[in-house]
Parts: C-alpha cells; structure tokens; sequence
C-alpha cells in the first residue's frame, strides 16, 4: 500500500467539528439580528450619554459610581434585553419550535449571552476609557463585566420564560430588580457584607469596585469562581424552565 503523502492527509482541527461551527453560525445570527433590531445603535447611544453625564461628575466620585453605571448597563443591556426577545420569539413561536431543531438549547441561550455580555463589555470599556481615563484592573473588570452579564442573561430566561407577553411581566420584573440590587448596601458599606456574600451580584461588584481599587489577586480569583458556579447552576435551571414552560406548554413530543 503506497504510504500517505502530507498532501493526502486532512487533519481534524476543532473548527470542522460540526457542533462548534454550529455554534458559531448561531454566534453569527444574533449579532445580525442585534444589528438589525438597532441593538448597537442603542448601545452607542447609551455611552455618549453616559460620558456626556460624566463631564459634569467630579473625578473623585466617578470611580465609586463607575460599579453602579456598569451594573444599569449589564441590567438593561443583558436582562431586560434577553427577556424581551425571549417573549417576541415565544409570541412568534420560533422559541418552541426549537425542540426540533439541530441547535441545542445550550447553544441557543449561550449564543445570546454571550453576543449580549460581549456589547455590554464593550460599551463598558469605553466608558471606562473615555469617560473615567483612570488606571483600572483589567482582569477584573473582564471577569465582573463577562461574568455578570452571563448570569443576568441567564436570569433574565428565568424572569420570562413563563409569561407569553410584556404586560404580564412588567410588574415580576421589578421584583426581580429588587432582588438583583439586594447586595448594594453591603457593596458599599452601609451594611455587613456576609448578609449578602450569596448572591451572585454581590461577587460582580466585588469584581467592579476591585477593578478600580487595588486588592488581593486572590479575591478577585475567588469572587470569579462564584460566578462561575451561578452561572453553571442558572444554566440547569434554564434547561428545566425551558422544558416546562416552552417545550411542554407548547405541546412537543421530545
């Protein structure tokens, strides 16, 4: 037998693997419906008036309220975002309509996060750039940014996965908004940090302020590794709600 030559021979790099190219036509797809939902545009607009507010905030307090404008980004960038598309493709029912598809519900809810955090990363660096131009950990920052905008991605799928329009969400979605900013007394001093050390907000602003202030590597080490394990936790409880209150109400047999 004639011995293959190098020309004959065609290696299996991870890119011909057909589920990661899936993921990436899926990646593909929700950048281009966020440009085409005017997404970027929005996002855009939102830095000009962030940085157009900060010219007015002394540079002494724009640090601590640097943590705080992050987070409104991450929260209506990732959460509220995430929500609305979710209840628009359930109206259209595109969402149920998945269980018979290819695409795995992980690479589904993944793709969106991770379109989504990555906008709201970038909105987040220019803000730190042009509008605080102060020394910052960029390590931290990173993993805060990245970090909480997976998991309000992921709860955000929680918050609306049982509700078929706007309206009958409106009002639970303040309540999860009460709840996401339960840790800001302690983040800020005004009240024992154990009370909230749970909550998954809580190792996001640890990440945030620890990015603007200098801290052990090792907190910053830790406070990753608690988001980390929220997000594999939200991640199983979004397929369970997905299968409740998408596949099963929707009547597929899968």
């Amino acid at each position: 037998m004639r011995p293959s030559s190098t020309a004959d021979v065609q290696l299996q790099t991870p890119w011909d693997w057909p589920r990661l190219r899936l993921l990436l036509v899926t990646l593909r797809r929700d950048l281009r419906i966020q440009v085409r939902q005017g997404f970027i545009v929005a996002s855009a607009l939102v830095v000009a008036v962030m940085l157009a507010v900060l010219q007015w905030i002394p540079q002494e307090m724009r640090i601590p309220m640097a943590p705080l404008l992050i987070f409104g980004e991450l929260f209506m960038g990732t959460f509220f975002f995430l929500a609305a598309l979710l209840i628009l493709e359930k109206e259209e029912g595109s969402l149920a309509a998945l269980a018979v598809t290819p695409l795995p519900f992980g690479f589904y809810l993944g793709s969106k996060a991770l379109v989504l955090t990555g906008i709201v990363a970038g909105e987040s660096l220019l803000l730190v750039l042009l509008g605080l131009r102060v020394s910052f950990d960029a390590a931290a920052l990173f993993a805060g940014v990245m970090g909480m905008g997976i998991i309000m991605t992921l709860l955000g799928f929680l918050a609306a996965a049982r509700h078929d329009s706007v309206n009958t969400f409106l009002f639970p979605s303040m309540l999860w908004a009460t709840g996401l900013v339960l840790p800001f007394p302690a983040a800020f001093g005004m009240a024992p940090y154990w009370v909230t050390a749970w909550h998954p907000v809580a190792a996001g602003m640890g990440l945030l302020q620890g990015a603007f202030a200098r801290r052990a590597w090792i907190w910053t080490l830790a406070d990753t590794a608690i988001l980390a394990g929220w997000a594999l936790l939200l991640a199983w409880l979004c397929g369970k709600a997905y299968r409740r209150w998408i596949v099963q109400r929707g009547g597929w047999n899968v």
